[in-house]
């Protein structure tokens, strides 16, 4: 579907309760995160969810329906065509006009100590109000910034230029310090430039706010393949196991065991049961999900389940389900 399809078919599904369809409006922009348009849909659903805040917290969020702002899911949508087409240089160029652009502007800049963030996703701003207090005012960006740094540094990675990428992800993360995707990335980018120390360390870090199963699996695998260089085969297989309890099954699990069984030699034994968890703990690897990260989920799903929002309920509840199943 066209972008303009898709944000017709969104608003079919809009039910006129402004708190259901804010939480539906949210839930869409999950779910188009891989899309190619996910920057303009991301745009317009932040519009759409403005539209139905009540009044008195319309000053909270009234950048949101600023006249001013920038356009920068345009650029991200063209850059997006152009790597489409072929034309990374081109992309490149566009991504770094609309870095600019945000960059050498004030529409976003932190006003009477107000500071802006760019959270996509509910769980994102559950963790940031838990650790920093509910009373904290703050602001959204109805833009996608952390999207277009991201696409960028993606460019780059290709073009092994390494230190510029990470550049553009630490500013990535000050606007979102818990977006997941852009910490595993900067970890790759630290692989690729030997700085194999540093890279370890950022995947840990991402365990104290990792709450999807496909970024736990992401981290153990990455911190497995650091242990295998390291020829540290015990914490090797412990991180294996790990990130199979949270990965697909598409065969990852049973080939690193082999590999590893074939590299430590005679008399190596594939960790098991409470093995596997004291391993990862003499390592410094976490070998379960933030308990911090848990008890947010949870307490948010039974917020709204007194409150009678099933959705959100079910968005939170699913969280902290996802967190505990595969602990076998």
């Amino acid at each position: 579907m066209s972008y303009e399809e898709i944000i017709e078919d969104i608003k079919s599904g809009l039910t006129g309760e402004a708190e259901a369809d804010i939480q539906y409006l949210q839930d869409k922009i999950a779910a188009y995160e891989g899309h190619e348009e996910r920057d303009r849909i991301a745009g317009a659903c932040g519009q759409m969810i403005y539209e139905l805040l009540p009044e008195e917290f319309k000053d909270e969020f009234s950048l949101l329906n600023n006249p001013e702002r920038l356009g920068l899911d345009e650029y991200s949508a063209e850059a997006a065509a152009m790597i489409e087409a072929g034309d990374t240089e081109g992309a490149g160029q566009k991504l770094k006009e609309g870095i600019e652009l945000l960059e050498g502007s004030d529409v976003y800049r932190e006003k009477d100590g107000i500071p802006f963030y760019d959270f996509r996703k509910p769980m994102e701003e559950a963790i940031f109000k838990t650790r920093y207090g509910f009373e904290k005012k703050i602001k959204l960006v109805p833009e996608p910034v952390v999207g277009l740094y991201r696409m960028y540094a993606g460019l780059l990675y290709e073009k092994k230029e390494h230190e510029e990428a990470i550049a553009l992800l630490k500013k990535a993360l000050k606007w979102n310090p818990y977006h997941q995707k852009t910490s595993v990335e900067y970890a790759d980018h630290l692989r690729q430039m030997g700085r194999l120390g540093d890279f370890r360390q950022m995947l840990v870090d991402t365990f104290r706010y990792a709450y999807l199963p496909e970024t736990l699996a992401g981290c153990y695998s990455r911190l497995g393949w650091y242990f295998s260089e390291k020829s540290q085969w015990e914490p090797a297989a412990a991180c294996a196991i790990l990130a199979g309890r949270y990965g697909e099954n598409n065969g990852y699990l049973e080939q690193e065991k082999k590999y590893i069984l074939e590299s430590a030699g005679d008399g190596f034994v594939i960790p098991e049961g409470e093995d596997i968890e004291r391993i990862a703990g003499e390592h410094g690897v976490p070998s379960r999900p933030s308990k911090e990260i848990f008890n947010i989920a949870r307490s948010r799903a039974e917020e709204f389940r007194e409150l009678g929002n099933e959705e959100a309920f079910k968005y939170f509840d699913d969280i902290a389900q996802n967190l505990t199943q595969n602990h076998t």
